[in-house]
C-alpha cells in the first residue's frame, strides 16, 4: 500500500514537502548493570540514511527531542556506552508519522495491491491561511477499482461531503444494487475554521474475475468568495427637473458633491438618465450607478470637445493616470482665461475634471481643483 503527495500539472509549487514538526519523548529501560558512560541515542527520518545523535551525548532516559519532522516515520536507536569503543547492540524503534498533509492546490495518489475491501489511512487536510467560509473542492479519479471519497470533520464526528462509490463496477460490491458513479468527479464543502478535517478513501473489493489492484488520485482546491462590496445609498434629482430617484454606489463621497451620475430612472420609463443635487439616502436599493460625470452637459453628451492634439501638434503628455493628448480637450463653450492662455479639461473613464491650461506657446501648467494655476509641468505641446 502506498499514499503519496504529488504536484499536479500547473500546481502552485512543492506539494511534497512537510514543514510541520513535533516533539519526541524517548523513554527506555536502563540496562542492568548500568553502562559506565550512559547511553547513545540517535534518530532519523525513515527516508534518510544518516542518524542525528541526541545532545548531550551520552545521555540517560528519558530523552526529549524537539522539532522532529511530523509527517514521516522517525527511526530511533539506543545503545549502551560501556567504555570508549565499546557500544552495545542497537535497540531500535519507530515513531509513526502523522502522514503528509493534503494542501490547497496539491494532489495525493494512492494504491493498494490486495483485492479485498480496503480503508486507506486517513489523510489530514491542511487549511493554514484559508479564510473561514471558503468553498473547498476535492476533485477525484478512481483509476482502478471503485473508490469512495469522504471528507470527515473530526470535531463534529461527521462526514461533511462524500462521493459515494465511484469508478468502474459491473460486479457485486458495496455499491449494489446499481453501479458506481462516474470515476471522475468532485465534491465540495464549506470550510469551518473550527473544524479539523480528514480525507478518507475506501477501495471496494476487486472483481473476482480480474482481481485488479486499486489506484486513485485526488486534488484539493480552495476558492475564496470575495466579500460583497460596501454600498452607500443616495437620492438625486433629474438634471433640470424635479424627479427624484434613489440609487447606490461604492463611492462614499457623492452626497453634497457636484458629481453627476447616470442611473436607471424608474419614473422615466426605466431609461438611463442624469441626476445631480445628490444627498444621502437611508433606504436600501439595487439601483447601481452606471457612470459619473462632472456636469449634466457632459452626462447628457451635449458638450462639444476638441482634443488638444488637434490644436497643438506635436503634443507630448506624460500622465500618472494614463491620460494621452487625445484625452485632453477644450470645451468649445469656454473662452481664454487670459490672453494666450486656454483652459483645458481631461476626460478618462467617463470622468471629467479640470486638469491643466496651456499658453499660446504650448507650455502646459497645472490647475488645482479650485482653478488656481500652479507651476509649469514637464509636458509641452
Amino acid at each position: 500500500m502506498s499514499i503519496s503527495p504529488v504536484t499536479p500539472p500547473g500546481g502552485p509549487g512543492d506539494c511534497t514537502s512537510c514543514t510541520a514538526t513535533r516533539d519526541l519523548l524517548i523513554s527506555f529501560t536502563n540496562a542492568s548493570p548500568a553502562p559506565a558512560n550512559g547511553y547513545i541515542v540517535k534518530w532519523k527520518k525513515a527516508s534518510d540514511s544518516t542518524y542525528t545523535t541526541v545532545s548531550p551525548n551520552p545521555t540517560s532516559s528519558p530523552v526529549s527531542v524537539s522539532n522532529v519532522p511530523a509527517c514521516e516515520d522517525v527511526n530511533v536507536i539506543v545503545q549502551s556506552f560501556c567504555a570508549p569503543g565499546q557500544l552495545s547492540t542497537e535497540q531500535s524503534t519507530t515513531a509513526t508519522g502523522v502522514g503528509y498533509f493534503l494542501r490547497c492546490g496539491c494532489s495525493f495518489q494512492g494504491s493498494i495491491g490486495i483485492v479485498e475491501f480496503y480503508q486507506y489511512p486517513n489523510i489530514s487536510l491542511f487549511f493554514g491561511g484559508v479564510t473561514n467560509g471558503t468553498t473547498i473542492t476535492l476533485s477525484y479519479n478512481a483509476q482502478g477499482r471503485p473508490n469512495r471519497f469522504e471528507i470527515y470533520n473530526v470535531i463534529t464526528n461527521s462526514v461533511v461531503a462524500t462521493s459515494g462509490w465511484v469508478g468502474t463496477g459491473g460486479y457485486t460490491g458495496p455499491w449494489s444494487p446499481g453501479s458506481p458513479g462516474s470515476a471522475n468527479g468532485s465534491l465540495t464543502f464549506t470550510y469551518d475554521i473550527s473544524g479539523s478535517y480528514f480525507l478518507r478513501v475506501a477501495a471496494g473489493p476487486a472483481n473476482p474475475s480480474t482481481e485488479e489492484s486499486d489506484s486513485w488520485e485526488a486534488t484539493l482546491s480552495c476558492t475564496t468568495t470575495p466579500p460583497p462590496p460596501t454600498y452607500y445609498y443616495y437620492t438625486g434629482i433629474l438634471c433640470g427637473e424635479s424627479i427624484q430617484q434613489t440609487f447606490r454606489s461604492t463611492l462614499s463621497n457623492l452626497a453634497g458633491s457636484t458629481t453627476v451620475v447616470r442611473i436607471l430612472c424608474a419614473a422615466c420609463g426605466n431609461t438611463e438618465q442624469c441626476f445631480d443635487t445628490i444627498t444621502g439616502g437611508a433606504s436600501t436599493n439595487t439601483n447601481d450607478v452606471i457612470a459619473t460625470y462632472a456636469d449634466c452637459e457632459a452626462c447628457n453628451g451635449t458638450t462639444t470637445h476638441v482634443a488638444i492634439s488637434t490644436i497643438y501638434t506635436p503634443c507630448s503628455i506624460v500622465s500618472t493616470n494614463n491620460l494621452t493628448a487625445s484625452d485632453i480637450y477644450i470645451d468649445s463653450e469656454l473662452t481664454d482665461i487670459a490672453p494666450g492662455v486656454q483652459l483645458y479639461n481631461s476626460s478618462i473613464n467617463n470622468i471629467t475634471t479640470v486638469s491643466l491650461i496651456a499658453s499660446s506657446t504650448g507650455t502646459i501648467y497645472n490647475v488645482n481643483n479650485s482653478g488656481l494655476v500652479g507651476t509649469a509641468t514637464s509636458n509641452s505641446c
